[in-house]
């Protein structure tokens, strides 16, 4: 029977000063927590006609639950230290 490893690493938790925030002034963008502004533009709509219908959808989510739910298991392999 294979031996397990020891633990070769850690998590330790830092301790931090506390640290004063800044506001944010517009006079001064590069002080505070937000500089710039992200615009995004909406997708443009497909036309009903382009869509699949709703019975499509339910029959291609029930193959692919039942796909998934038929796939063998995989094992992973396990190394051995010598």
């Amino acid at each position: 029977m294979p031996r397990k490893r020891p633990l070769l690493s850690r998590v330790v938790a830092m301790h931090r000063e506390a640290e004063e925030e800044e506001e944010y002034d517009p006079a001064n963008p590069a002080v505070g927590s937000v500089a710039s502004v992200v615009r995004v533009k909406p997708r443009p709509k497909v036309p009903a006609a382009l869509q699949a219908n709703k019975n499509l959808i339910l029959k291609a989510m029930a193959e692919a639950q039942k796909s998934v739910a038929s796939a063998p298991k995989r094992v992973e392999p396990y190394e051995v230290s010598l």
